[in-house]
């Protein structure tokens, strides 16, 4: 039903942006730039990587109120992980939003990104991630899902949004998280399921609040038995969240937490190699200090509900890699991150660092620099560092860690 209704979509945006006038905005950048390490875990060295980054947008009227055609892409040339990269960059968005009023409607392949939290997000569970895609911009290695999705105001403060996706792609996990001769598709795993969730928000006098909810595909493929074998395969998600965001003064805190529940979906998996039900919550105040500097510091954990994975027996490998893409190393989980930044008056120059651990002497820092050579051209630099013990959820990902040097030129 949702790809009936979603095909003449697609098939109208196509037809609009063809017709579309000469004022259309086309913009992007040509980069090139050196990285070492690898997000997959399976190349440590250095290598020198190309990259085309670019968006098309179109505003139109139409019947009595706005139409807005949006596209955008990635196409990276490494020698490396190019394929599974551009696999889900290539068309990261293509889709069509009319707006009229207090009322809006979008069809086509969207990213959607809801959460207070930065990291570690919740109620953050529609937008897939490539995470083989080493990239400056935090957000910038989800793609989008295809779908439809509408937003409506109810006066000045309350908003009510909801969606309807295909989600037929799963995240893209680095391949050697998997320990010996397992490894994980170079592309996202399809499934038949669809995805159906929505937001209620309300803006009241002391802050925003919100209440979310989701069904669907979870995000994050892994390995289940499948007669001798096993198969990629991605469990069905339903998710309840909510959400708070206040400001006072030079301070900001929120704060979110979800319930995620696990089912087979449309997929046959074991009990056993389910993810454990759990609950996630995270609590955050950030600063503003002289300037256009920020710090801000996040308490995190996850609390399991379940424990299927205790009676896995031979099926015990392939639990212990649910456990780790899913993050539940344990029953109960503490963390916390500190994060800084920084903006030059001019804004020719930035710089980002954040310092995160789920105090299993773990760590992971994450470090990013901008400086503005002129107007359209930019050299970008990031780190990310990880190490901790195997087993701990930073140590399982030490060999990703991964630094490198960008030129951008923009157009």
């Amino acid at each position: 039903m949702l790809q009936r209704l979603l095909k003449p979509g697609l098939v109208l945006s196509a037809a609009l942006a063809a017709a579309a006038p000469a004022q259309a905005e086309f913009n992007g950048y040509f980069a090139t730039g050196v990285r070492g390490g690898n997000p997959n875990f399976t190349d440590s060295g250095t290598g020198v990587f190309g990259r085309l980054s670019y968006s098309f947008t179109q505003n139109l009227d139409a019947a009595g109120g706005a139409l807005d055609l949006f596209a955008s892409g990635t196409v990276q040339g490494s020698g490396r992980e190019d394929r599974a990269i551009n696999e889900t960059q290539t068309l990261r968005e293509a889709y069509a939003e009319f707006q009229a009023g207090s009322f809006t409607l979008g069809s086509g392949r969207h990213v959607h990104v809801q959460g207070v939290a930065d990291g570690f997000i919740p109620t953050d569970a529609v937008s897939p991630r490539n995470f083989r895609f080493a990239v400056y911009e935090e957000q910038g290695n989800r793609f989008g899902s295809d779908g439809i999705w509408g937003t409506v105001f109810l006066g000045a403060d309350v908003t009510v949004s909801a969606y309807a996706y295909t989600n037929t792609r799963s995240s893209v996990l680095p391949q050697g998280i998997y320990p010996g001769a397992l490894s994980l598709p170079d592309k996202p795993v399809e499934n038949d399921d669809q995805a159906y969730g929505g937001r209620i928000s309300w803006a009241a006098g002391f802050g925003d609040l919100g209440i979310s909810v989701h069904s669907g595909p979870a995000n994050l493929p892994y390995l289940s038995a499948a007669g001798p074998g096993v198969q990629p395969v991605v469990p069905h998600l339903f998710m309840a969240g909510a959400d708070f965001d206040l400001v006072r003064g030079a301070w900001r805190f929120y704060g979110e937490a979800a319930l995620n529940k696990y089912k087979a979906g449309s997929f046959a998996i074991p009990d056993a190699l389910l993810p454990e039900d759990e609950f996630q919550a995270v609590l955050g105040a950030e600063r503003e200090l002289a300037g256009t500097s920020r710090l801000a510091v996040q308490l995190f954990w996850r609390d399991l509900q379940t424990s299927r994975s205790t009676g896995a027996g031979p099926l015990a490998p392939l639990a212990a890699g649910v456990r780790t893409v899913y993050g539940q190393y344990e029953d109960r989980q503490t963390g916390s991150s500190l994060s800084y930044t920084w903006e030059s008056d001019d804004t020719r120059r930035s710089a980002e660092a954040t310092v995160s651990s789920w105090f299993e002497d773990d760590l992971y820092v994450r470090l990013r620099g901008k400086f503005r050579l002129g107007s359209q051209s930019v050299i970008y630099l990031y780190a990310d560092w990880l190490e901790g013990p195997a087993g701990s959820p930073y140590g399982t990902l030490e060999d990703s860690s991964n630094i490198g040097i960008e030129y951008r030129i923009f157009f």
